[in-house]
């Protein structure tokens, strides 16, 4: 038996009014309330145990497994219990993850970190995460409760039309050309759209917009602008910012 403890970052780009910075305008935030797998390397599919990180990204777990085994430490961007309800998929359905490099377990202690860079095909699914974390931790401190379980659909490479598709779903455009899953006001203004639908009402006619529209229908207009500040209002920040 070992006690398996680590941490789990992800790389985080930061963005100004001037749009995301350059290569080092990175930075490292803790995977907060994530599900986790300790597997056995050996097959990469036996789960040892399971658990989540906590509110600083910190986890602890027991296994059961002989000396000198080796395990991985697989974390999703996924919850689901009675605080936080998010999932992020790709197109195909599946949960996206990120695995720790393999640890050999040859003490009763062992320290397994996983820091998943921006340049991981599955890094922006952990900051769309992060976002709809701290979404729903701000919609129960309003509300005192919690919305229903939100599936994002993300994938790296992936065009996609950026928008709310109603039933629990947003999408995100993972394209080369205007990737959305590090444009944090974009992401929450989606998420905006899933709480009107959730906890109020609309009956905005949905359809393609600008910015530089002059002539919404109003219904679309105040829907629009109720997404845009409620992303604002999440960030503490007035700044709409979708980099391409």
């Amino acid at each position: 038996k070992a006690t398996i403890s680590g941490k789990v970052r992800y790389k985080n780009k930061i963005f100004n009014e001037t749009g995301i910075g350059d290569v080092n305008a990175t930075e490292f935030k803790p995977v907060r309330y994530a599900d986790f797998d300790i597997i056995k390397a050996s097959d990469n599919k036996t789960v040892l145990n399971s658990g989540e990180t906590d509110a600083k990204g910190n986890f602890t777990c027991d296994v059961t497994i002989k000396s000198g085994e080796a395990i991985i430490l697989r974390c999703y961007a996924k919850q689901d219990n009675s605080d936080y309800k998010i999932q992020i998929k790709d197109f195909s359905g599946n949960i996206h993850y990120a695995d720790s490099p393999q640890s050999t377990v040859a003490q009763d202690n062992v320290t397994v970190n996983l820091d998943i860079p921006e340049t991981n095909d599955k890094g922006g699914a952990f900051n769309i995460f992060d976002c709809l974390v701290e979404g729903t931790k701000k919609v129960k401190e309003l509300s005192g409760s919690i919305p229903p379980l939100l599936t994002v659909n993300w994938q790296k490479g992936i065009a996609a039309a950026t928008r709310y598709k109603n039933n629990n779903v947003i999408e995100l455009n993972g394209s080369v050309d205007d990737p959305d899953e590090y444009d944090d006001a974009v992401i929450l203004h989606e998420y905006g759209h899933f709480i009107m639908d959730k906890f109020s009402y609309s009956k905005s006619p949905g359809v393609i917009h600008h910015s530089n529209d002059t002539n919404q229908d109003i219904r679309l207009s105040w829907s629009e602008g109720w997404a845009t500040f409620f992303s604002s209002l999440l960030r503490n920040n007035s700044l709409y910012v979708d980099v391409s």
